[in-house]
């Protein structure tokens, strides 16, 4: 009797250390949760972009667009237009085959580019990254225009 009870003892000491170390644990990683949550309300934070879209011959227009930071200029466009793309893995990226039901035409040699607005220079500029890639800053200007390219 004396050595059930022995085991008994043993088992629910055995129980209540497995449940202390369970709960320490728990504790443990609900504050690691509580970190990464932390750290993806920031990225959550909206920021205002403008975005323009030229499709040529005097046609165009400028919207404002609130987008989560962390947004690419692909995002903000597709939150505003009809865009459609070719996804390119050796690049990464994707590539505008049209905005709006206005396409690339090889015929006429005109392509959807992407510019950034410089307030340095007053200046559209064309970044080393294409708009699949390219992440937005907050008050940004950017642009998506219909033309021949001077490459």
């Amino acid at each position: 009797m004396e050595r059930k009870l022995e085991a008994i003892l043993g088992i629910t000491a055995l129980i209540a250390i497995c449940a202390a170390g369970s709960s320490v644990y728990a504790v443990y990683r609900l504050s690691d949760l509580g970190a990464r949550v932390e750290g993806l309300e920031e990225m959550m934070v909206p920021i205002t972009v403008g975005v323009t879209i030229d499709y040529g011959d005097d046609n165009f227009r400028i919207e404002q667009v609130s987008i989560v930071c962390g947004a690419t200029a692909l995002d903000a466009l597709e939150k505003i237009a009809d865009v459609q793309t070719t996804y390119y893995p050796t690049a990464g990226t994707y590539f505008i085959d049209a905005i709006d039901d206005v396409a690339n035409n090889s015929t006429t040699g005109e392509y959807w580019m992407f510019y950034i607005w410089n307030a340095e220079t007053s200046e559209w500029k064309q970044p080393s990254k294409g708009a699949g890639l390219y992440i937005l800053k907050n008050m940004e200007n950017i642009m998506f225009k219909y033309e021949i390219p001077t490459w």
